[in-house]
C-alpha cells in the first residue's frame, strides 16, 4: 500500500516519443504538445513563444529599438493607449532607470515572489508596448511565480507578468484587461518557439522526504543542427519558512540521486543543468531539513525547445 501511495506521489513527463522498453512504467499519460511532450501530471504546461512586432514600430516612432541584444527571456504586451513615459506617477513605479528618451522609458521593477524580492527589467514606450524581461543569459526558470497553493500547485503566469502588473498600475493601465494578451519570446534563444515547464512541491515533511518526476528526453532533441533541439534545461527552487531560524528548512534539487543545488528557508535561486538523451531520468525535490508547519519547498524544471 506504501508503494502505491508513493506512485501516486510521483511525476511522470516524457519528452517526444518515449522508448518503447519503458512504456511499461509510465502509465495513463495524456498528450498536451504533439511530438512535444506526455504527462500524468497536472503541475506541467507548455509556454508557447512568438516573436513580437514592436521593435519596427519603435522605430517608426523615431526612439531607440528594445535592446534585444541585452534580453532573454521576456513577456510582453501592447495596451490600447497610448503611455505617458515621463509622467512622475509612471517613473515612481521603478526602482532604478537606465534609460528615459522622450518616447520610452528602461528601468527596472521589484516584484515580491511570495516574500521573495526579484528585480525585473521593464521597457514601455509612447506606443503602448510593455516588455518585462530577464538579462540574456538568466536561466528561463527565473520567470517562476512561487505565488501558488502548495496542496495543490500550477504553474500560474511568470514574475515577468507582475512586473508587468506594477508598471500598469503606475500607468493608469487595467491590468485585468490586458493580462491575456501578454505573450512570451526569448530574444536571446529567438530560434525557441516554446517552454515545457514542470513544478513539484513538497510540504510539511522531515528530512529525508521527497517527490519525484521521471523526464526522458528522445535523442533526436541532441542534435543543435537539426530539429527538434533542447537549448536549455533550467531549474527553480523555492522554500518558504514561517516559524524559526531559517537554517531550520532545506530543500534539494538531485537528479538521478546527485544533488544539483540546495535552497534554505525564505530564499530562492536558479540554475542550468544537463542530462543524457534517450535515458530514464529521476529529478527529485528533497527535503534535506525537516519542513515545519506551513513550510515547504518547489521544484521548477523548464525546457526551452526548438520544435518549429
Amino acid at each position: 500500500m506504501a508503494g502505491e501511495e508513493r506512485m501516486r506521489r510521483e511525476r511522470v513527463v516524457l519528452v517526444g516519443i518515449a522508448a518503447v522498453a519503458i512504456a511499461a512504467i509510465f502509465v495513463a499519460l495524456v498528450s498536451i504538445a504533439p511530438q512535444s511532450i506526455k504527462q500524468a501530471s497536472p503541475f506541467s504546461t507548455v509556454l508557447a513563444l512568438q516573436p513580437p512586432d514592436f521593435i519596427n514600430e519603435t522605430e517608426a516612432l523615431g526612439t531607440p529599438a528594445f535592446p534585444e541584444e541585452k534580453a532573454g527571456i521576456s513577456a510582453y504586451v501592447k495596451v490600447n493607449q497610448t503611455i505617458n513615459v515621463t509622467d512622475t506617477r509612471v517613473l515612481d513605479v521603478f526602482e532604478s532607470l537606465s534609460e528615459l528618451g522622450e518616447n520610452y522609458v528602461i528601468g527596472t521593477v521589484e516584484v515580491d515572489n511570495n516574500g521573495i524580492i526579484i528585480y525585473v527589467n521593464v521597457y514601455a514606450d509612447s506606443n503602448g508596448w510593455i516588455v518585462a524581461y530577464f538579462p540574456i543569459g538568466t536561466p528561463v526558470a527565473a520567470i517562476t511565480n512561487w505565488e501558488i497553493f502548495v496542496l495543490s500547485p500550477r504553474i500560474k503566469d511568470s514574475v515577468l507578468h507582475e512586473a508587468i502588473k506594477a508598471f500598469c498600475s503606475g500607468a493608469g493601465i487595467d491590468y485585468a484587461d490586458i493580462s491575456e494578451d501578454i505573450k512570451f519570446y526569448h530574444f536571446g534563444a529567438p530560434e525557441a518557439d516554446k517552454i515545457i515547464a514542470l513544478m513539484e512541491t513538497i510540504s510539511e515533511k522531515p528530512a529525508g522526504t521527497s517527490e519525484r518526476m521521471y523526464v526522458l528526453i528522445p535523442l533526436k532533441y541532441s542534435n543543435p543542427y537539426s530539429k527538434p533541439t533542447l537549448i536549455e534545461l533550467s531549474y527553480s527552487i523555492f522554500c518558504m519558512h514561517h516559524y524559526g531560524y531559517y537554517d531550520e528548512d532545506e530543500v534539494g534539487f538531485y537528479m538521478d540521486g546527485s544533488k544539483i543545488d540546495y535552497i534554505w528557508g525564505g530564499d530562492e535561486t536558479w540554475g542550468t543543468f544537463t542530462l543524457s538523451y534517450e535515458d530514464p531520468h529521476i529529478l527529485e525535490l528533497r527535503v534535506e531539513e525537516s519542513l515545519e508547519q506551513q513550510d515547504w519547498g518547489g521544484l521548477c524544471v523548464m525546457m526551452l525547445i526548438d520544435e518549429r
